[in-house]
């Protein structure tokens, strides 16, 4: 068994371990050295910023809404089709959705999916277009 003064002095060890695991982490996570334990700011990139595809993914969300003026039951991101687009400088987002065109109903004849390709702007996360198709049986 532990005496208390082999605790404490475990207990120290451990701390002292993580507490200079974050300290190096934050220090060396800025750029140049510049890291967030000396105040400084990251430089910023000639003024550009690049959302990620998961903030573009709350845009195409948001536009869904505005477009079918019906519930949306299920709303799934197709991760492995959507990417970025490099010549223009945005995020190609698909989504599955099951839509029902009758509230409160959970029958099927009353729902139908449908597919959306969004583009959004890697730049501003603005929606710079949106195409909504209906599925069909044969899909």
């Amino acid at each position: 068994m532990l005496s208390v003064t082999e605790a404490v002095t475990a207990l120290a060890a451990a701390g002292t371990v993580v507490a200079a695991g974050v300290t190096a982490t934050l220090y060396f996570a800025g750029a140049g050295g510049q890291g967030l334990l000396n105040g400084a700011d990251l430089p910023p990139d000639q003024g550009r910023y690049m959302y990620e595809i998961s903030d573009t993914v709350f845009s195409c969300r948001d536009q869904v809404s505005k477009s079918i003026p019906y519930k949306v039951r299920n709303m799934n991101v197709d991760s492995h089709s959507s990417r970025y687009d490099d010549r223009q400088n945005s995020h190609v987002v698909f989504i599955d959705l099951e839509v029902v065109e009758r509230p409160g109903s959970f029958y099927s004849k009353y729902s139908y999916s449908a597919k959306v390709m969004c583009n959004v702007s890697a730049a501003s996360n603005e929606v710079t277009s949106f195409k909504l198709r209906r599925s069909g049986a044969d899909d």
